[in-house]
């Protein structure tokens, strides 16, 4: 066996461990830790616990893709690297974390979300920031990484990871994007600070600061030291680029799917304020979000296995030829985000039309027309159970691209095996 991935469900979120030859390890994504129940389901899981305990080996080359840092992709991976002193070799990075304009903005963005718990007085704190401790303090080297980056793997001829996003290209124009972005969230705090009657004015808009410079000082030290991808060129492109790439198809509705947004309108009673949000948290991510896609160069053959603590495992065969795309992950890309990766995707990787296994971007909410292109062997998506009519709907998308689509719950993981 030269090859071992796991796709496994960690609350809010999917971590994907990948193995080679027991002396590598890729880990994509952390899942979430504040929610208790969420959190022990995860540590009950077989294969997050086996796979944690391979993390403690010394001998094992470790790297780690930090896909996007968002509010349920974060804490358990991190957790444990922390918690137990383990060390990362290579952290593969968004390049955007580069540019000192967006570090600033993830502060913002970090700050305004904290402000609305300590308003509100409730007991949550954030775990992205143990996310970023862990990638400042256990992070030997961080690598800057985007579309047209390419992984190779240490112990499996001919494969790698081809990343499809985000775009290298318009860095130079990132700065004037992420201001936009510090801007518009200090707006929106002022708004917010003018309706609250338990705090004044002044000291609701300076609590936001204080927490901003508190959260910018661990993310300094966790990305200021980022080195973009040796030989890369930045090409220039104007500013406007990214917002002709980031913008959503239409306007959205509130979701109120998050805790921030939950509160952020018990405090405001206003659904504007829920949505200028929303805009904000899917402009930022969709600057930050990586999506790659795992190919190979060499015939396999592939043993994919369904397993869960109360279910019997489920076996899917199958063969690859040469120049073959073995997974597809979207991260967590929306709208004309979602479209343009797909495209770019498409257009270069003329093999990831027929992937093994697709993970559904965020969960499966996202969708794109582009998808239409693709028919996986298997769908994975990252959800509970499907018992909601948005949910059922999900489901019934992306049956479109593929016959097997796999919710995770909170207990099923996929394990690929590919033997050369």
């Amino acid at each position: 066996m030269t090859l071992r991935q796991i796709y496994t469900p960690v609350g809010w979120g999917v971590a994907i461990f990948t193995r080679h030859n027991h002396r590598y390890l890729i880990i994509t994504d952390g899942g979430m830790l504040n929610r208790g129940y969420t959190y022990y389901r995860s540590l009950q899981n077989f294969s997050v616990a086996t796979v944690i305990n391979e993390l403690f080996n010394s001998n094992t080359h470790k790297d780690w893709i930090v896909s996007h840092l968002d509010y349920d992709h974060y804490s358990l991976t991190g957790h444990y690297i922390v918690q137990n002193n383990v060390y990362i070799d290579r952290c593969y990075l968004p390049a955007v974390y580069a540019i000192p304009e967006c570090r600033e903005a993830l502060a913002y963005l970090l700050a305004f979300q904290k402000a609305i718990l300590e308003v509100c007085s409730f007991p949550l704190r954030s775990g992205l920031e143990t996310m970023i401790e862990a990638i400042g303090k256990r992070c030997r080297r961080k690598i800057g990484i985007g579309q047209g980056v390419r992984i190779s793997l240490l112990d499996l001829n001919n494969s790698e990871y081809f990343f499809i996003w985000p775009p290298m290209n318009i860095l130079k124009g990132i700065p004037n994007i992420c201001y936009e972005l510090m801007e518009r969230i200090k707006r929106l705090w002022r708004s917010v600070c003018k309706k609250q009657n338990k705090i004044k004015d002044t000291q609701c808009k300076r609590m936001l600061e204080e927490f901003k410079e508190e959260i910018l000082e661990k993310i300094e030290m966790a990305f200021g030291d980022i080195i973009i991808t040796e030989g890369y060129e930045i090409e220039t492109q104007p500013s406007d680029a990214y917002e002709r790439i980031t913008s959503p198809r239409q306007e959205p509705e509130p979701f109120m799917t998050t805790t921030s947004e939950r509160l952020l309108y018990v405090l405001t009673k206003s659904k504007d304020h829920v949505i200028e949000y929303h805009k904000i948290i899917r402009s930022y991510s969709n600057i930050v979000s990586l999506a790659y896609v795992l190919i190979t160069n060499s015939p396999l053959k592939i043993t994919a296995v369904l397993a869960g603590r109360t279910t019997r495992p489920e076996f899917f065969y199958f063969e690859k030829g040469e120049n073959k795309a073995i997974s597809v992950y979207l991260g967590d890309l929306e709208d004309t985000a979602l479209d343009q990766a797909l495209i770019y995707m498409l257009k270069n990787i003329p093999q990831a039309r027929n992937p093994i296994i697709l993970v559904a971007p965020h969960h499966g909410r996202s969708w794109s027309p582009e998808l239409t292109k693709v028919k996986a062997h298997l769908v994975y998506m990252s959800r509970t159970t499907p018992r909601l009519r948005s949910e059922r709907y999900s489901i019934y998308r992306y049956r479109k691209i593929s016959n097997s689509v796999i919710v995770s719950g909170y207990t099923k993981w996929l394990t690929l095996y590919v033997l050369k």
